[in-house]
């Protein structure tokens, strides 16, 4: 069976089944997974519509409104893809997911500064997501501050050694860095941060490039 017949039937089936409960908050979830479905199958437009009925019926289903902006951001639709997540942090200031996919929205905008904002609270909130230090590595470097980049790559690193593009991305944090200011301090204070984890192994062969 094709990969997209096979999700036609899925969405018949979700559609078959939304008028089967009358519970409202089973309604909720009803409209909020066929959400998912049909973004998973590109059809953002109906996917967006789908997560706004789930919110009307629970204004206060996080994931829905997380969701909703995620599918408005598939559509380059960045200020309501925000406003989604301002709904659903202002619901959960405790979720860390929301502020995560904020920052990743900013950074998409060149709002570096804001993104990092939004970083540092995800890394309060949830210290563990190194996909967030890698972030906001990626936004200190966008604004020069190479140093403090290196550093968010490190935790990023430390929490998964074998983070493959946290470790290039410090590589090349401190070309820049090297570049601009013609020292190996830099460097030598990240080397000495590296080489305690399992990927130092290969810091040699990173050194020859740069």
């Amino acid at each position: 069976m094709q990969i997209g017949m096979f999700m036609k039937l899925v969405l018949v089936a979700f559609i078959i089944l939304l008028p089967a409960y009358g519970n409202s908050d089973s309604d909720a979830y009803k409209h909020y997974h066929l959400g998912l479905a049909l973004s998973a199958q590109g059809n953002y437009d109906e996917a967006i519509l789908n997560h706004s009925k789930a919110i009307e019926i629970n204004p206060q289903f996080v994931d829905a409104w997380i969701e909703k902006g995620i599918a408005l951001l598939a559509q380059d639709n960045y200020s309501g893809a925000l406003r989604c997540y301002d709904e659903a942090i202002k619901l959960d200031p405790n979720d860390s997911i929301p502020w995560l996919i904020k920052g990743e929205t900013l950074i998409t905008q060149g709002k570096y500064a804001a993104a990092i904002e939004a970083y540092d609270v995800v890394n309060r909130l949830d210290p563990t997501l190194s996909r967030a230090w890698f972030d906001k590595g990626l936004a200190l470097d966008e604004l020069g501050k190479y140093n403090d980049a290196m550093d968010a790559y490190y935790e990023a690193i430390k929490l998964d050694p074998k983070y493959g593009k946290a470790n290039y991305a410090g590589f090349l944090a401190y070309k820049a860095l090297k570049e601009r200011n013609g020292s190996d301090a830099a460097f030598a204070e990240y080397d000495t941060k590296i080489a305690l984890l399992a990927s130092a192994n290969w810091l040699p062969r990173i050194k020859e490039t740069v």
